[in-house]
């Protein structure tokens, strides 16, 4: 493992491994120490939130344990009242006096207990004292006596809380020390959303649950709507699953009711708290990393400077720019391996130049045994012969073909030269275009567009005729019977380049049989050498390009640099 390790890392750039060993001593550690440092943050205030919950939650809980003490104090003051005892348990010969002391009494007794205190809903005397039920506040034991909350008040004697289908209330009996032998039960019921409105304002986000002793839920909020209270655990201040998810739980007693309250909130939840510690500890990592970067960016340009010189001159050679000039004037192993790389290129460009003077040459050789093919002295002389016959006979036609003849030969040899200006190739092109005219009966029509301009520029001769060749041979020659074909030949200077462009409206053919078209090896001297001409005498960027659609015919176009007599180059 180490050594596949090690054999990657040297496979790396010099500046990767730079980068890394930057990263091995700087960002791991400042990596680890912010991670250590954002888990202690977090823990912190996971503790500190967790102490919150439980302060809020003791308050809460102490707040109810209050409020149900005081309306403990209230009914044992009920209770214990020997008016209301007298009332409750006294018998009546006639109802004048119970009257009495129920409207001037019981009533407005009972009703300022309810108006000092908006929990209550209703406070109700059971009895089976055979006393006239009035209003809500004195009602039969009739309508409670299967109860089970009256049989264990008679029973216990104590005031005790109860949560019943939704009714929450306290209820506690009547001593016997004015009601005699009667069982009277006091029942005070309670609006269970006004009892617990603290836990509600204090633990807002918080699942609220309170439970009596038998295990029954006795409120819960919204939060807390649809929770099992068997998954409460039994520990007072815990972790837990509950609905799936973990949770902070709060156990705290009310004794006073013999409740249980508990309140709960989502771990994820305080752990979103967090979110400033994680940001404030991404901003000094990445202080610190864009420091870092910086300083690697710094030390590399110091460092690899000239080593990204030396490898921008090699792709510029690679790109073909092999006349580059390449020198260093340090003396280190960088500036010795920058001077060796310039002598290679220069050496290189002396072989390059030898060899491209070899080709051309070769070319040229070629070019020369066509052209000496035919015996220039020979050739003038026969024509001569031929046109002073065909005048002696009047036969003009035949006299004008030959000296037509005579003028393209003598325009194609160009005494020897490979060179020709464009004015004498065009005159030659002229030449060659009648012969095939007069030959081919002047069954194509023949428009020139030649750009004035361009006839003072020079370029290499025998370009423009194996094109012309071809456009006759393959262009209007396969027209169909009736139609007329047409050769158009256009010469324009474009920007620094001299194009001439040899049209026809022939049959024309597939895209891609017009790009191959240029490197085919055809019979004499055809498309391809003249390319090739081109690209040994003036660059690669130059040469023919062909364009032709099918039923419009082809454009063959030849583009070479603009020269002149005095600046071409001469073999």
């Amino acid at each position: 493992m180490i050594k596949h390790i090690y054999r990657m890392f040297n496979k790396l750039r010099f500046k990767q491994k730079l980068v890394l060993s930057y990263i091995a001593v700087i960002v791991i550690p400042i990596m680890v120490l912010g991670v250590y440092s954002y888990t202690q943050s977090k823990s912190l205030l996971g503790n500190q939130a967790k102490q919150s919950i439980e302060r809020n939650t003791a308050a809460v809980a102490e707040n109810l344990n209050y409020k149900i003490e005081r309306f403990n104090s209230f009914l044992n003051i009920i209770l214990y009242n020997a008016t209301i005892q007298r009332i409750v348990g006294g018998k009546y010969s006639d109802y004048v006096n119970l009257s009495r002391n129920l409207n001037d009494f019981l009533s407005p007794f009972f009703n300022m207990v309810i108006s000092l205190n908006k929990e209550i809903k209703q406070i109700t005397v059971y009895t089976d004292n055979q006393i006239p039920e009035f209003g809500s506040l004195i009602a039969s034991y009739h309508r409670v006596e299967e109860e089970e909350w009256y049989k264990d008040a008679l029973q216990k004697g104590r005031t005790t809380w109860y949560y019943d289908q939704g009714h929450l209330f306290a209820v506690g009996k009547f001593p016997t020390l004015f009601t005699g032998t009667y069982n009277s039960v006091l029942h005070m019921s309670f609006y269970e959303d006004k009892l617990f409105v603290s836990a509600g304002e204090l633990l807002q986000g918080y699942g609220v649950l309170v439970a009596d002793r038998e295990g029954r839920v006795v409120y819960a909020n919204k939060a807390a709507s649809g929770i099992d209270i068997g998954q409460m655990p039994d520990d007072d201040n815990t972790i837990a699953h509950i609905g799936g998810e973990r949770m902070i739980v709060i156990r705290k007693p009310i004794s006073q009711a013999g409740w249980t309250f508990y309140s709960f909130v989502p771990v994820k939840q305080v752990s979103q708290n967090a979110s400033s510690i994680l940001r404030a500890t991404l901003v000094v990592i990445s202080i610190c990393i864009v420091i870092l970067a910086a300083l690697v960016s710094f030390f590399a340009r110091t460092m690899l400077h000239r080593i990204h010189l030396l490898n921008g001159w090699m792709k510029r050679v690679e790109n073909g720019e092999l006349d580059l000039r390449v020198h260093s004037a340090s003396q280190d192993e960088i500036g010795v391996l920058t001077n060796r790389f310039g002598n290679m290129l220069l050496r290189l460009n002396e072989l390059i130049t030898a060899v491209y003077r070899n080709q051309i040459k070769q070319r040229e050789a070629e070019l020369l045994a066509l052209r000496w093919q035919i015996n220039p002295h020979f050739l003038h002389n026969t024509l001569s012969f031929i046109n002073w016959k065909a005048v002696d006979l009047r036969a003009d036609d035949i006299s004008y073909m030959v000296t037509t003849l005579s003028k393209f030969y003598r325009t194609a040899l160009n005494n020897g030269e490979s060179l020709i200006s464009v004015r004498d190739e065009l005159e030659n092109i002229k030449s060659y275009i009648d012969i095939v005219l007069i030959t081919s009966q002047f069954g194509f029509d023949v428009v020139y567009n030649v750009d004035e301009e361009a006839e003072r520029y020079w370029m290499i001769n025998l370009l423009l005729q194996p094109l012309v060749e071809n456009a006759v041979k393959h262009g209007v020659k396969k027209k169909a019977a009736g139609e007329r074909g047409e050769i158009r030949i256009a010469v324009r200077v474009t920007g620094d380049t001299l194009q001439f462009a040899v049209s026809d409206n022939g049959p024309g053919m597939k895209e891609d049989k017009a790009a191959a078209i240029v490197g085919l090896q055809s019979e004499g001297y055809g498309l391809r050498s003249v390319n090739e001409r081109i690209k040994l005498f003036f660059g690669d960027e130059y040469g023919i390009t062909v364009r032709s659609v099918i039923g419009e015919g082809t454009e063959m176009t030849v583009t070479i640099p603009l020269r002149t007599q005095d600046n071409i180059v001469k073999n």
